[in-house]
C-alpha cells in the first residue's frame, strides 16, 4: 500500500508491503527522505497525537488515507529551541543547491525488505515519480525533447569547437548518417551534445575533465575464446554500452564502483540496442522504455525516486534537465552561470 508522509516541509509517498510493521515504516521513511540509519523518529497523526508502535498497523489499516507527520525525536533532557542536526542539514542543502530529498553520493541505498521482480521494479520507478510530481511533469521529457529542446541543442552545438567527436555527434543528431553502427541514434547523440554544451567542471576534490572523457572512455576489450566475439564496454559517467557482450551482466556490475545511477545499454551496435537498464548501487532495473530518450528519462527520475544526488561531473547537465525540461524546483535550485545562460537561449 502507499502511505503519505510529511517530513519537515516535504511530503512523499512511501510503499509498505503486506504485513508491514512500524519498524518497516520507519525504515522506508529514512530511505525516501535520505536520512541516516541512526536517526530516531517519532510519528504523529493529523491531530498531532503520537502514533505508537503497538497501534500503528491497526491505525493505518483503518485510515489508509492518513498523512503521517514524522519528526526527529527530541531527547527529554534537551529542551532548547536551537536547530536540530537535521534542520541544519536541511538548511545547508538549500544553501548549496542540493535538492531536498536526494541523498549524497556517500550515503548507501537501503535494500528493500523483499525481492521484487524486474517488471515490478521498472513500473515502480515511473509510478513513484508520477506520485511525486504528477503526470504533466513526468511526461515533459518525452513530449518536448524532440520538438523544443533537441533543435536548440543542435543549433548551439554548431558553435562549439568542431572536434571529431562533436562532428560525429552532430551528424547523428541531425540524422545525416545512415547504416553507421559506430554512432548513437539521434536522441542519444543530442543528449551527449548537451553534455558538451554543459561540460563537467572542476571542483575542490577533482580536476576538470573533458566532455569526451566523461562520455566515451574505453575500459575493457576482451575476446570470447569459443565464439571469438569481442566485448566492447564503453565507460560513461551516465551510460555504459555492452556490444554482443561475452561477459555477463554480473561481471559488468562487479567491475564498476557502486556510485551514482547510470544507463546500461545492451545490444549489437550503438544504434541497435536490445535492452536498457538503470544501474543503481550495482542493482539492475530494466527500463520500461525501449528508446534511448526513454531510458534517459528514467535515469533522471531515478535520482528522485531513490533520493540520490547528481554525479558531480554531470551536475550541469542534470540541473539543466531538472529546471528547464521538467521545471522542477526552478526557484530554489542553484544553477551555474552556464546553465542559466543556456536556459535563456532555449526560451528566446
Amino acid at each position: 500500500m502507499l502511505l503519505k508522509v510529511k517530513y519537515q516541509n516535504t511530503k512523499k509517498y512511501i510503499r509498505l508491503l503486506s504485513g508491514f510493521t512500524f519498524l518497516d515504516f520507519i525504515a522506508q521513511v529514512k530511505y525516501k527522505f535520505g536520512l541516516p540509519d541512526a536517526t530516531e523518529l517519532d510519528a504523529f497523526d493529523e491531530t498531532n497525537t503520537v502514533v505508537e508502535e503497538d497501534i500503528f498497523s491497526e491505525l493505518i489499516e483503518a485510515s489508509p488515507d492518513l498523512c503521517l507527520t514524522v519528526r526527529d525525536r527530541i531527547p527529554d533532557a534537551d529542551t532548547n529551541t536551537s536547530l536540530s542536526s537535521s534542520d541544519n542539514d536541511h538548511s545547508s542543502r538549500i544553501e548549496h543547491g542540493t535538492p531536498i530529498g536526494r541523498r549524497t553520493s556517500s550515503q548507501v541505498i537501503p535494500r528493500p525488505t523483499r525481492e521484487v521482480s524486474e517488471s515490478e521494479a521498472a513500473k515502480e520507478l515511473n509510478q513513484d515519480f508520477l506520485l511525486l510530481f504528477g503526470a504533466e511533469t513526468a511526461s515533459k521529457m518525452l513530449e518536448k525533447w524532440d520538438t523544443t529542446f533537441r533543435p536548440k541543442v543542435i543549433n548551439e552545438a554548431r558553435h562549439l569547437t568542431q572536434s571529431v567527436e562533436v562532428c560525429r555527434l552532430l551528424k547523428a543528431a541531425e540524422k545525416l548518417t545512415e547504416n553507421d553502427d559506430t554512432t548513437w541514434d539521434s536522441d542519444m547523440a543530442s543528449l551527449l551534445l548537451l553534455l558538451h554544451l554543459l561540460p563537467p567542471t572542476a571542483g575542490r576534490k577533482r580536476t576538470k575533465i573533458s566532455p569526451s572523457d566523461a562520455v566515451d572512455k574505453m575500459f575493457a576489450l576482451s575476446q570470447d575464446p569459443s565464439e571469438q566475439l569481442k566485448t566492447l564496454q564503453c565507460k560513461v559517467l551516465m551510460l555504459s554500452f555492452c556490444f554482443q557482450s561475452c561477459c555477463s551482466l554480473d561481471e559488468h556490475l562487479r567491475g564498476r564502483d557502486g556510485r551514482q545511477p547510470y544507463i546500461l545499454a545492451v545490444g549489437r551496435t550503438r544504434n541497435r540496442i536490445d535492452t536498457f537498464y538503470i544501474v543503481v548501487d550495482k542493482q539492475l532495473i530494466p527500463c520500461q522504455a525501449t528508446s534511448s530518450l526513454g531510458a534517459f528519462d528514467e535515469l533522471f527520475k531515478s535520482h528522485y525516486v531513490f533520493n540520490l544526488s547528481y554525479d558531480e561531473c554531470l551536475g550541469q547537465l542534470f540541473t539543466f534537465v531538472q529546471t528547464t525540461v521538467y521545471n522542477i524546483d526552478v526557484a530554489t535550485t542553484k544553477e551555474s552561470p552556464r546553465v542559466r545562460e543556456f536556459r535563456a537561449k532555449v526560451f528566446n
